[in-house]
């Protein structure tokens, strides 16, 4: 289950890069005719590579926060079940 969150964790970053890319991709153009400055453009880009790292940071948190979930339930069941196991082995002595 772990790979599982951490591949959807992972496609989840490359889509925040490609939107990274789109947005970087407008601004150039903009920049390029004539409609934002260089300053602006270069804020710009500041700003969306803020948003970039933010977004990937609390991607990185949410699938920290549900593997120690799953790991959490894993582990429950193995002891539940290492449970069952003893008392049936216990009932059948």
């Amino acid at each position: 289950m772990t790979k599982i969150a951490r591949a959807r964790a992972e496609e989840s970053r490359v889509a925040v890069r490609h939107g990274r890319r789109d947005g970087l991709d407008l601004v150039d153009a903009a920049k390029k005719d004539g409609d934002l400055s260089e300053d602006d453009a270069r804020v710009a880009h500041e700003q969306i590579q803020t948003l970039t790292n933010d977004s990937v940071k609390q991607i990185d948190d949410i699938i920290e926060a549900k593997e120690s979930e799953i790991m959490v339930v894993w582990i429950d069941s193995l002891i539940f079940s290492g449970f069952v196991a003893q008392l049936s082995g216990d009932f059948f002595l």
